[in-house]
């Protein structure tokens, strides 16, 4: 609830503590059209996909 009140409240500040590589995604993720997915590597021969349409902020508490 912490990181989404926050995300809400200085989503810059948030941005701004991100790794290079990932600012220039998120960027990357904002400017492009519905249609278009990004794809990021993973583990190997996985990738994620990622489209605007379904862009959604998660994280781990390691019980949840």
């Amino acid at each position: 609830m912490v990181i989404h009140a926050n995300f809400l409240t200085y989503p810059v500040k948030l941005y701004n503590a991100l790794p290079a590589k990932e600012q220039k995604i998120v960027s990357r993720l904002l400017t492009m059209k519905p249609d278009e997915c990004l794809t990021w590597p993973r583990k190997e021969g996985e990738e994620l996909m990622m489209q605007t349409l379904h862009l959604v902020v998660s994280y781990e508490d390691g019980q949840q």
